[in-house]
């Protein structure tokens, strides 16, 4: 599978990124720094992109036309979507929770609802609408209410059904971006030094600081698509003759030296074993992946989970 810049696999790394900012972990920036370092620019991107319109939606439509040229740019995209889902989770569990009881609505039946949720969301009254969203549960099933008020995202549990549907009836309401500093031009300090510390630690096994959340290894990604009897860290351990499949930093590199791919077996050729030498001495300065420890290896491989 192809691998980030520090050997990653880059369906996993992407997942860790979405994962991390769905929860609100602060590792999320050093996943989106992992995908930049390998130059998969529009993966990361669309990563990005595709997290805020699943979590972070409706606060900023600019995230979706934005161009980052540069770290800060980067960093402030990333922001940007972090305040957007923390906001639309902070706002859509607190009322739902905590103050719809408060509200008076009319009584919900089976004909009034759908009108009745339009009038509340049309005049921004997010806490009637949340409060109607909790009475339809006596008169509706979750698929009509979802139906209703259009959540594609629907789920088993009911709380976390619930907390996607009032999402949904948030899109509905007409809203504004959340309060912003007035510097908010201005990267928190603590996110520039950690990024920071990253820089001098590029092209090394140290620069592979966390392992990959569980969490973030879902049946789209390698290991979580892959049975526990099996396991990929062989692919980490001698990852130099597939690199062609590796991300695009890995590519270029390659073709910098002038490694050719084998048209029956996909695998790397270097044009003399001094070419090879070199490229083994020149990216993998601190020895090569088999030589790792069995704790380094398992941060990216090791055992499926189903």
């Amino acid at each position: 599978m192809p691998l980030s810049r520090h050997l990653y696999e880059l369906d996993e790394v992407t997942s860790a990124l979405q994962t991390c900012l769905r929860k609100g972990w602060p590792r999320a920036h050093y996943w989106l720094w992992e995908l930049l370092q390998s130059d998969e620019h529009d993966l990361a991107l669309n990563s990005l992109q595709n997290t805020w319109i699943l979590f972070g939606a409706p606060y900023d439509p600019s995230i979706l036309t934005a161009e980052p040229t540069d770290q800060d740019a980067w960093i402030a995209l990333l922001r940007s979507i972090e305040i957007a889902i923390y906001q639309t989770k902070k706002d859509a569990v607190f009322y739902m929770l905590q103050r719809t009881d408060e509200v008076e609505c009319e009584p919900v039946t089976k004909e009034n609802f759908a009108t009745s949720l339009k009038a509340a969301c049309s005049e921004n009254k997010r806490r009637v609408a949340l409060r109607l969203l909790k009475e339809a549960k006596a008169t509706h099933t979750d698929d009509e209410i979802d139906t209703i008020v259009g959540s594609q995202y629907g789920s088993e549990d009911p709380e976390v059904r619930l907390a996607l549907q009032a999402i949904a009836v948030f899109s509905m309401c007409p809203t504004t971006a959340p309060p912003q500093n007035e510097e908010k031009d201005t990267i928190e300090p603590y996110i520039q030094r950690a990024w920071a510390s990253w820089s001098p630690l590029v092209g090394t096994r140290k620069a592979r600081i966390y392992e990959i959340p569980t969490e973030a290894l879902t049946q789209d990604t390698t290991r979580g698509s892959l049975s526990r009897r099996y396991t990929n860290i062989g692919e980490l351990r001698d990852p130099v003759p597939s690199l062609f499949e590796g991300s695009a930093w890995w590519r270029a590199r390659l073709e910098e030296v002038g490694a050719t791919q084998d048209e029956e077996t996909g695998a790397v050729v270097f044009p003399s074993d001094s070419a090879l030498e070199g490229f083994y001495a020149t990216h993998f300065p601190d020895d090569i992946p088999d030589e790792w420890s069995l704790e380094d290896q398992l941060k990216s491989h090791g055992r499926g989970l189903l």
